[in-house]
């Protein structure tokens, strides 16, 4: 009887991509190092915005927010219109937020 034969793809499987999200980059794939969605969401509420407000403001969803506030990072430009937004350097959203 003859073995079957086996196929380079089956003998050695591909590693499996990195998960992606919906927007078609890698899942936690930071815009910045270190990004801290609780600090976006301290300073969020803290301005008394909604999270559809704010997504309104810098050109996302109301999903794209709460996203990111749950550990997902924007990209450059929109780490950089959240500074200037909430009147602080990009480096403060890779803090965790003081709570006083």
């Amino acid at each position: 009887m003859d073995e079957p034969k086996t196929t380079q793809t089956e003998a050695f499987p591909a590693q499996a991509p990195a998960p992606k999200n919906k927007g078609g980059r890698p899942k936690n794939n930071p815009g910045i190092t270190g990004w801290s969605g609780a600090a976006l969401r301290v300073r969020r509420v803290a301005k008394g915005l909604t999270a559809t407000k704010l997504g309104d403001i810098v050109g996302v969803s109301q999903s794209t927010v709460i996203r990111w506030e749950g550990g997902d990072s924007p990209t450059g430009t929109k780490v950089e219109a959240l500074g200037t937004l909430f009147g602080c350097d990009i480096e403060a959203f890779s803090r965790e937020p003081e709570i006083s």
